[in-house]
């Protein structure tokens, strides 16, 4: 019985569809319902484009919002590496500081010791200049002495890529 019912029912919308199409063609000339449906063509293909430009809008802050995240993801790795980097830093310089104060300390007054002082108050120097210093200072104190004294610094580092390649390949 709830079968003939739903036939009913959708036998009576049917009917209705039909006789307001009838309706429809019979009030309307052939350039009216042309008009109307262009009409209707406009209206959806207005509402495609604002879709999808709320859609490209959407990735848009969907994209800048994973770009921040990085950034300060980045920004949060790069500190937490500097303050480790500059921890290490620190460190050396003071193992190179009493280093140069064990060295000092088992030295005697006769010639041969002033070099040996000498390396000692430079081994200090460089220990107080690590432990005063943080990366960045260290940086840019490198790159003043490489612009200060570009020769020397290519033959350093060409000395130090010889030695260096005679240990690795050896």
């Amino acid at each position: 019985m709830d079968l003939r019912r739903n036939e009913w029912a959708i036998g009576s919308h049917a009917d209705d569809a039909a006789s307001q199409s009838t309706s429809y063609l019979r009030s309307h000339s052939v350039n009216e319902m042309a008009d109307d449906a262009r009409d209707k063509v406009d209206e959806m293909a207005s509402d495609a484009r604002d879709k999808v430009g709320e859609m490209a809008d959407d990735v848009r802050d969907k994209a800048d919002e994973v770009a921040s995240n990085v950034r300060e993801k980045a920004d949060e790795v790069g500190t937490q590496a500097s303050a480790k980097i500059n921890g290490v830093v620190n460190g050396t310089g003071q193992q190179v500081s009493n280093l140069g104060q064990a060295i000092r300390k088992r030295t005697t007054k006769n010639r041969a010791d002033k070099a040996t002082n000498a390396a000692a108050d430079a081994l200090e120097r460089s220990g107080r200049y690590l432990q005063d210093q943080d990366v960045n200072g260290i940086h840019g104190g490198l790159e003043k002495m490489i612009c200060r004294y570009p020769i020397a610094t290519l033959l350093i580092s060409a000395g130090i890529s010889f030695i260096l390649g005679r240990r690795i390949f050896r």
